[in-house]
């Protein structure tokens, strides 16, 4: 009976853990609204420095309802009806300037997945004036 409490205290805990991890680890910083409305944000407590000067953060994006609806609209899928944020793992080229994301996930408003990708992307050139830029002028700015 012993072995088993504690099987179910540890699935507990990686429950807990896993469901309230963005609560307790994630420091939002914001960075701007967008020409959307949508509000950008970067999570500064996961900001780690890779090697090669590039840098590894958290974004989220908040998106407003006119965002939410385009979606909806361009990809023609009712799921994204209740779309609230997506949180993006990305990297930052500080010596280049270029970004890449490494995983993505779509968040409903009551904190469920809607969708989730979790393959590199390919580098890119960051576009001045941007939102990108100004995600990279945050983050690299830890790199100097």
């Amino acid at each position: 009976m012993r072995k088993r409490s504690g099987v179910i205290l540890v699935v507990i805990g990686y429950i807990v853990f896993f469901f309230c991890m963005e609560g307790w680890g994630a420091d939002w910083e914001f960075i701007l609204t967008d020409a959307q409305d949508n509000v950008w944000e970067i999570d500064t407590a996961s900001i780690s420095r890779q090697p090669n000067n590039i840098m590894k953060v958290w974004l989220k994006i908040t998106y407003s309802k006119e965002a939410v609806n385009r979606r909806i609209k361009e990809y023609g899928e009712k799921k994204y009806k209740d779309l609230s944020y997506v949180q993006v793992l990305e990297e930052y080229n500080c010596t280049e300037k270029k970004q890449r994301s490494l995983t993505s996930t779509y968040y409903s408003s009551g904190r469920k997945v809607i969708r989730s990708f979790q393959s590199p992307g390919k580098w890119s050139s960051i576009d001045p004036e941007s939102t990108g830029e100004a995600v990279f002028k945050e983050v690299c700015k830890e790199s100097k």
